[in-house]
């Protein structure tokens, strides 16, 4: 090499072995060391290890833990926000509803409140059960609408408490006003509604909220046959289910 001439990098390499620690660091719960990242370039010389890291670091990417070892910096934290941010929502509730839907094969809906109403927004209806309220449609808020106590304020569930003898009258003359309080306290306490076909023979249904920033905003929803759920392990696998599509979700959108 002549005098004062630079020596060539291959830029595109040391991107690629620069990604290559990114990703490694990033599935390590505690942290790589310099030794772990060495192996996982293939063992390179120390000193393009270094170079490497000394790269990462100065675009605050990676960062030393107290340990030693090398751990993601602020700026991945950045970049997760913004594809958080780019989340398509509609298409991710849809997606989690058509895996419900085709796994459980049940009807799975999402809803979602304006004002004192509470729409049905999207979903998808098993033939063998019931349909639950059709996507586009609407009705008041009141505590034998599916999902409907996640939505309501401390204020709001007590002013319906006072009225459930109405609420009972709407539907068949077993539902009592305490059928209804028991099943408004179990949902609340327990994080999922389950009607146990109380309002509706035909149709029993389960419902989640999903919170986004502290406030609920989607009810995730499914019905089926009251005869499949005396199975208690597939209403155990249905809860479940339910509870993993809210965190996706979720964890998605916070």
């Amino acid at each position: 090499m002549a005098k004062n001439q630079k020596p060539v990098i291959n830029e595109k390499s040391l991107l690629t072995r620069g990604l290559r620690v990114i990703d490694a660091i990033s599935r390590a719960e505690t942290g790589l060391r310099f030794s772990q990242i060495a192996e996982v370039l293939g063992s390179p010389s120390p000193a393009t290890v270094n170079k490497i890291l000394k790269e990462l670091l100065a675009e605050n990417v990676v960062q030393r833990l107290d340990d030693g070892a090398y751990g993601l910096a602020a700026k991945v934290q950045v970049w997760s926000a913004v594809a958080a941010s780019s989340v398509d929502e509609p298409a991710l509730i849809k997606r989690e509803l058509h895996r419900l839907h085709t796994q459980l094969q049940v009807t799975a809906k999402v809803f979602v409140r304006v004002g004192d109403q509470i729409y049905c927004t999207d979903g998808f209806v098993d033939e063998a059960s019931p349909a639950l309220m059709s996507v586009g449609n609407h009705t008041e808020i009141h505590p034998t609408v599916i999902g409907a106590v996640f939505f309501m304020s401390k204020a709001e569930l007590n002013k319906h408490d006072k009225a459930v003898e109405k609420y009972a009258r709407i539907h068949d003359y077993a539902v009592t006003a305490d059928k209804i309080r028991k099943v408004m306290k179990q949902s609340i306490q327990n994080g999922i509604e389950d009607d146990q076909a109380l309002y509706y023979p035909g149709s029993r249904r389960l419902s989640v909220p999903v919170s986004i920033g502290g406030q609920v905003k989607y009810i995730l929803g499914i019905g089926a046959m009251p005869v499949r759920f005396e199975d208690k392990t597939f209403l155990s696998i249905c809860r479940n289910e339910l509870f993993r599509s809210a965190q996706t979700i979720q964890t998605a959108l916070a």
